[in-house]
């Protein structure tokens, strides 16, 4: 039981570090007409690299045209797919490569949980998937 509440305080310092690479701006704004999450704030300019590298990867055209994520999906019931795996992706490898690797998974966490709007955690808040499910029954 001390184990275990040792284990969500690391886990809390963790977030809280993350939380700090990520300022929040006030000039933070949301155009609608594409999904991209857009700021003025150059500090935060990975954060919307990362969100909008994360849009395509779980937008229609990509779903529809990149077989192996379309198999991601549709393997999980919640059309969701592990943080694990997404750190695994070399863009998003390539975005993060500066942040240290025990952060790099709530880097993630927190800029869908924070941040986005076309995206969301899945309920065991270890993957990411659409808010909005895609309608693989309209998919030929």
């Amino acid at each position: 039981d001390n184990k275990t509440s040792q284990n969500m305080n690391d886990e809390d310092d963790l977030i809280e570090k993350c939380s700090k690479l990520m300022t929040v701006n006030p000039k933070d704004k949301f155009d609608k007409s594409n999904l991209n999450l857009i700021s003025d704030n150059k500090k935060d300019k990975r954060r919307y690299k990362v969100l909008d590298q994360l849009n395509f990867y779980f937008s229609d055209e990509n779903i529809v045209n990149d077989k192996y994520f379309r198999s991601l999906l549709q393997s999980n019931t919640e059309q969701a797919v592990k943080i694990e795996t997404l750190l695994s992706f070399n863009k998003i490898q390539y975005l993060l490569k500066d942040i240290n690797d025990d952060y790099k998974y709530y880097y993630l966490f927190i800029s869908v949980k924070n941040y986005s709007n076309f995206l969301c955690l899945s309920s065991n808040n270890k993957s990411i998937k659409r808010k909005e499910e895609f309608n693989f029954s309209k998919f030929k």
